[in-house]
């Protein structure tokens, strides 16, 4: 049975790659889940979970603190840096903070003139997240929410080529404070079997860059990331999700202004006890690998740390970008 279950998988993962939408660069933040090609809204584990779905902070088991870094390619990747912190709240809920620098292109229409221009952002997002599993006949469903304050740049792009440098970007002088929020489920089925969905910009925050006289209104639309996850034995997850499923034509450009679907398929096995191995498939256009060493422990100089160290190579366009995360736990 399992080997029929790992066929299908592996013919689904094909055929999904296939039929996919364009992703940026950039499909989030935390080594371990890029690794799995994105695919870790229904995994959430960890304090990786404050971004992924914040009810799988009923998962945590210590505290933990995690920062990763954008090793290269820089001028193209929208994440840039994440910080998180949190920490296990009785015996089923978690509580974290986290910090991410963010980076993204759009074209807008330009108010006073009514023609498309192109225009970047530069984001700090601060936010807190909790989540956790409820009692009795819903000891096996979890909830949570995050809550984000961003604080967002306008930049101009040099010319008016779509492709450039974030460095090349200059201030235009406007920025914008905005709140959103987003709310995650997680259900665990069975030991082998969990699914899990965040609704991202619940509130579908319109952004105003310019006070008396806006000159751009951007709207960050609502999605639904629905995802599912199997774990055959304690060493493997095989997870597959879909970011804002839809009905547009994938192929169609003026789908992709609308927001496209965007299928991710990832996998991790745990080799030993403390190495894992890790692959995935985010849209059409990019595959994941990585590696995650866990329990480094360092007594001499922190008896009570141990330390995971996690290696994810995002690569598509002709691109390879590499992204390491640490993370101490206590």
């Amino acid at each position: 049975m399992k080997k029929l279950i790992i066929l299908i998988f592996g013919l689904g993962l094909i055929i999904f790659n296939q039929g996919v939408g364009f992703c940026y660069f950039g499909p989030g933040v935390g080594a371990r889940a890029l690794g799995m090609g994105g695919a870790f809204v229904s995994v959430a584990e960890g304090i990786d979970a404050c971004y992924w779905n914040p009810a799988g902070l009923g998962n945590m088991k210590e505290a933990e603190v995690t920062i990763m870094r954008t090793m290269n390619n820089r001028d193209a990747m929208e994440y840039q840096e994440w910080l998180a912190a949190g920490t296990k709240i009785g015996d089923s809920g978690g509580l974290g903070v986290n910090y991410v620098h963010f980076k993204n292109a759009f074209q807008w229409v330009e108010k006073k003139t009514n023609k498309f221009a192109l225009y970047a952002i530069d984001d700090e997002w601060v936010g807190i997240s909790v989540g956790g599993y409820g009692g009795g006949q819903f000891k096996n469903l979890a909830l949570g929410v995050n809550l984000r304050n961003r604080n967002s740049t306008l930049l101009k792009p040099p010319g008016t080529e779509t492709t450039f440098k974030w460095s090349e970007c200059t201030p235009t002088g406007h920025k914008a404070d905005f709140i959103e929020y987003d709310l995650g489920v997680l259900y665990r089925a069975n030991k082998e079997l969990s699914l899990g969905v965040i609704i991202q910009n619940c509130n579908e925050k319109t952004v105003k860059y310019g006070e008396n006289s806006p000159l751009y209104e951007f709207e960050w639309r609502r999605n639904i990331t629905p995802g599912v996850a199997w774990r055959p034995d304690e060493k493997t997850i095989f997870a597959i999700e879909c970011y804002n499923p839809t009905l547009e034509d994938i192929y169609n450009p003026a789908s992709f202004k609308k927001g496209q679907s965007e299928v991710r398929i990832g996998f991790e096995r745990w080799c030993t006890d403390k190495i894992a191995v890790r692959a995935g498939l985010l849209s059409k256009y990019y595959h994941t690998i990585g590696v995650g060493v866990r329990e480094i422990g360092l007594k001499k100089l922190f008896p009570e740390l141990a330390f995971d160290l996690d290696y994810a190579l995002l690569e598509g366009h002709g691109m390879g970008t590499h992204f390491l995360s640490c993370t101490a736990k206590f």
